[in-house]
């Protein structure tokens, strides 16, 4: 029957339009299709109340939506293989792009988005399938003899069918362009240049942003809540490492009549700002006199100094502490009886840091300096501490030093861990060297001077320089061959870095002096 046939070819292309979204339609292409349903709905209505008339059967009507369809009934679609469109969207800068929908996926598609237009005889746009209805409708006419009103009450039903397409077709997510929005415009044909209104949009949240940030910040500095200042702490940081230029050294040995000869083994060596030397060894502590030549080394009292006492000193060495580490505890004794306590005092390591650390180095500082001044109003020192653990690791604590003895007995002093320095040691021999054993530090100096500059010695006849605030290497230096150091500090009056150890078997201490520098040794 020609009717049935025109009427499932009007159903087949109606089906095929109602699973296109709203907001993919310009208006004209809204209309038409609401035009297109109700021409056929109320070509529809004519054809079975002409049947119902004639008491014949009323055909059937398959009136199933697209994505009801199976994959086998679509490929007996009449329209198979068959793309829709065209349907435009336009960019900001009011640039007009055609695309296709391929509903069946047949085309090489992103999500059925066609961009390439195919050849005519594939593609069903509204006007073909408003023809397929015309079509359907004359051939109605036709058999009733009569005319189909499309104004009648009956094809009012054809809106409300409109309606909830379009909102299926706005629960759709699956869509190729989504969030693209609806187009408004009458007319397809004509490019409309836009302002670039998500630019503006952009721009403008940007700026709300920026002012909300300087407001916040203007609350912090007027409620005076510490902030940190990043753009001055990097103009600060770049300053204070182009000041650190570290030139390269000379190792010099120093000529030193050694108490015991070869039998003499230095220990350590400490450093005061005001020009003293103290080398300490196994038995007893001794001042360096480098005013006679070959240099003198004066033995101290050991009811005074103990051998295994270490100085630590300020900047100025009003002053300095010695500092005697016995398992987790560390004893202090004030080398100038005018600190104010005249006993010694002890800090505790092992509930803090542990008994495997060892003490490497220190030095005086004030607290203010570290932000850990308990009395602002008054001006208390701190012990900063630089401790190892026979590890690659070095750590920094600090101790709150008392000011009265009272104080001090009454207080229980401990370390507190501040941050900690990662070196790059070797804790396997090498290929090269299978008899090299793991590189282990042999003694670190904290220069009191140039702040925040460490030097460490290195098992291996290395000597490294670092920026401990900065955790980073400043330079390496090799030792003279066959050197092992066992202490360090830099004398005040010419800035010499004195190196104590031995070479050989022989006790030696090296003058490390820049390489395009004088110094009198």
């Amino acid at each position: 029957m020609q009717v049935q046939k025109s009427l499932n070819m009007t159903r087949a292309a109606i089906r095929r339009w109602e699973a296109v979204p709203r907001r993919w339609l310009t208006l004209r292409q809204y209309r038409q299709r609401k035009q297109l349903l109700r021409s056929y709905n109320a070509t529809a209505d004519a054809f079975v109340d002409f049947m119902e008339k004639l008491e014949m059967p009323i055909p059937v009507e398959d009136d199933r939506s697209w994505a009801e369809f199976p994959t086998a009934e679509r490929r007996k679609d009449p329209f198979y293989g068959t793309v829709l469109g065209p349907f435009s969207f336009w960019f900001g800068t009011g640039v007009v792009s055609t695309w296709f929908y391929d509903i069946e996926n047949r085309y090489r598609s992103q999500n059925g988005v066609l961009l390439d237009r195919p050849s005519s005889d594939n593609i069903l746009d509204l006007d073909s399938a408003m023809a397929i209805c015309m079509e359907f409708k004359r051939k109605v006419e036709m058999m009733t003899h009569g005319t189909v009103d499309e104004t009648s009450d009956r094809s009012e039903d054809s809106d409300q069918d409109v309606g909830e397409g379009s909102r299926v077709s706005r629960e759709d997510e699956k869509t190729p362009l989504r969030g693209r929005g609806e187009r408004s415009q009458a007319d397809p044909n004509i490019q409309v240049n836009r302002l670039p209104w998500n630019l503006v949009s952009f721009v403008t949240r940007t700026i709300q942003l920026v002012w909300l940030s300087l407001g916040i910040l203007a609350i912090l500095r007027e409620t005076k809540t510490r902030i940190f200042d990043w753009q001055v702490s990097h103009i600060v940081e770049e300053r204070r490492l182009a000041a650190v230029q570290v030139p390269d050294l000379v190792f010099q040995p120093l000529n030193i009549s050694w108490p015991y000869g070869r039998f003499f083994s230095p220990e350590a060596v400490s450093c005061q700002p005001n020009g003293a030397v103290f080398v300490g060894s196994t038995f007893a502590q001794y001042t360096l006199l480098d005013l006679e030549d070959p240099i003198q080394l004066l033995e101290m009292p050991s009811q005074d100094v103990p051998a295994s006492w270490r100085l630590v000193c300020d900047k100025s060495s009003l002053e300095c502490l010695w500092i005697e580490q016995r398992d987790e505890m560390l004893t202090l004794l004030h080398a100038n009886r005018t600190a104010g306590v005249e006993g010694p005092l002890t800090v505790e390591l092992g509930a803090t840091v542990g008994s495997r650390h060892r003490f490497l180095a220190g030095s005086l500082v004030p607290c203010a300096s570290l932000e850990q001044d308990l009395h602002p109003k008054t001006s208390r020192s701190c012990l900063l501490l630089v401790l190892g653990d026979r590890s690659k690791e070095i750590h920094f604590a600090t101790v709150v030093l008392p000011r009265t003895q009272e104080e001090g007995s009454s207080l229980k002093m401990r370390p507190t861990l501040r941050s900690q320095l990662t070196l790059e040691l070797k804790n396997a021999t090498s290929k090269q060297d299978p008899s090299a054993a793991p590189e282990q530090v042999d003694a670190v100096y904290l220069d009191v001077v140039q702040e925040g500059r460490l030097w460490i010695l290195v098992s291996s006849g290395r000597l490294e320089l670092w920026d401990f605030i900065g955790s980073r290497r400043l330079s390496s230096f090799g030792l003279p061959k066959g050197f092992r150091g066992s202490g360090l500090c830099t004398r005040d009056r010419d800035g010499v870095l004195l190196i104590a150890g031995r070479m050989q078997q022989l006790p030696v201490m090296l003058g490390a002096i820049p390489r395009d520098g004088v110094a009198q040794l």
